[in-house]
């Protein structure tokens, strides 16, 4: 073996990866998906965020289960036993809501989210992401209060100007919705990622842009800025919608710069990877119901 290629062996071996599983949640029950291991390097909040419909595919799968049906909690409770049993669960990370909000006012998904919640109470992956826009996540922090140690809670809010977002996406709940349930989360320690994805118009790019870096850093834990570009299709409504406005600076690469620059000066530490998602070698063990 060459010294190349045996630089590559130690450089592989010294590398860490993890577990990640996807839960999205529907009407009919939940979707529970395996996708590997994924290197600690990479920033997991952009290869597992919180889609906008129509925007983005679901990362690649190795496999998927449908659990649906009266049985729908044992069958959960079941995958989650046999994951921990094998080994697999103790150093993972698991995204509820990737490819659906599994707490969107308008669909019939709460009880199979709810179902998820308290079967989930009883495993202890690495950490449990919750990725939602809706304040009625708020009805389950019983819940979520007994999982806070290994629990962040992603909220996207992709603007702060509130007439923004109700002409760009109609659709969301309201941005004083969400900054409550945020507020209540971090009231009962519950660590929160606030996603800026995509980034919406909040007033002039460039000279606004601290205004919306001082909101983000007053209301989260952590801040994680993706730009337009990133999530946006050129058939996406929104897309359309600020190219119909001549928000064509929103749509360019780099969008984002301004407000990353403001949030680097004001508040740095709050664009890292929460440690949460960080390797940790922890033993398997039970949550106390």
């Amino acid at each position: 073996m060459n010294a190349t290629a045996e630089r590559k062996k130690d450089d592989n071996r010294g590398q860490r990866s993890i577990n990640c599983f996807t839960v999205d949640s529907f009407a009919s029950g939940i979707s529970f998906g395996q996708h590997g291991k994924v290197p600690q390097e990479s920033d997991l909040r952009d290869l597992f965020r919180l889609k906008t419909d129509g925007t983005m595919g679901v990362a690649p799968l190795r496999s998927r289960y449908c659990l649906k049906g009266k049985n729908l909690s044992h069958e959960l409770d079941s995958r989650l036993f046999h994951l921990s049993k094998g080994g697999h669960l103790g150093d993972s990370v698991i995204f509820f809501g990737l490819s659906a909000d599994p707490f969107h006012p308008f669909d019939k998904k709460f009880d199979a989210s709810m179902r998820f919640l308290e079967t989930f109470k009883h495993y202890a992956p690495q950490v449990l992401v919750v990725q939602t826009r809706s304040p009625l996540l708020v009805i389950a922090l019983p819940v979520l209060r007994k999982l806070r140690d290994r629990l962040i809670v992603t909220i996207p809010v992709e603007s702060n100007c509130g007439q923004s977002l109700s002409r760009y996406t109609p659709f969301f709940p309201k941005l004083e919705e969400r900054i409550r349930a945020i507020t209540a989360l971090r009231r009962f320690g519950i660590t929160v990622n606030v996603q800026v994805g995509p980034l919406l118009p909040y007033g002039d790019i460039k000279t606004e842009a601290a205004s919306f870096a001082r909101f983000l850093s007053q209301h989260a834990d952590y801040i994680h800025v993706t730009e337009a570009s990133s999530h946006l299709s050129e058939r996406d409504e929104i897309a359309k919608t600020l190219a119909e406005d001549g928000r064509w600076e929103y749509l360019r690469k780099g969008c984002s710069r301004f407000l990353l620059k403001e949030l680097e000066s004001l508040a740095p530490e709050k664009l890292k990877t929460p440690d949460k998602l960080r390797y940790h070698n922890r033993q398997l063990s039970l949550f106390a119901a």
